[in-house]
């Protein structure tokens, strides 16, 4: 049963982004930009450890510096943090836009009495709630790994 549903994740990721058009680039660049910013993340816990060591062998000259130091990595980690949750918000709006218009030509292909059946508003609604849930999706899914 998981190797069913990886198999469906696999081949669901390139489809989605066949939707991003230019923006696919966006998409890489945010998954970058996070493993970016989680490598500066680690920067603080290094400075905590040295402030440790020297407090243990009673060296207090340097103690500030490696404060600030961890300090500094931490904003920086949040500051590049964001850009790539920028980045992957932009890329998931766009393949949602792009999703919408695919569909809404389909719907305009299909034959009259399809759509007699349903109301358009309930069509519309429909095609926003199912793109508007692939957008939060998969820009929480671009950041998260």
């Amino acid at each position: 049963m998981k190797s069913l549903n990886r198999d469906k994740k696999e081949k669901l990721l390139p489809q989605l982004l066949a939707y991003a058009g230019k923006r696919k680039v966006l998409t890489y660049l945010s998954l970058v930009i996070a493993g970016i910013s989680q490598l500066l993340a680690l920067a603080p816990f290094l400075y905590i450890w040295a402030i440790l060591r020297d407090v243990i062998a009673g060296d207090y000259s340097r103690i500030a510096h490696y404060g600030w130091m961890a300090v500094a990595f931490a904003i920086a980690s949040i500051l590049v943090y964001f850009c790539g949750l920028m980045c992957s918000h932009v890329a998931a709006f766009r393949i949602a836009a792009n999703m919408r218009k695919k569909l809404m030509q389909h719907i305009m292909s299909l034959p009259i009495g399809f759509l007699d059946s349903l109301g358009s508003g309930e069509v519309r609604k429909w095609v926003q709630e199912s793109t508007q849930s692939t957008e939060s999706r998969l820009s929480f899914c671009l950041i998260a790994t």
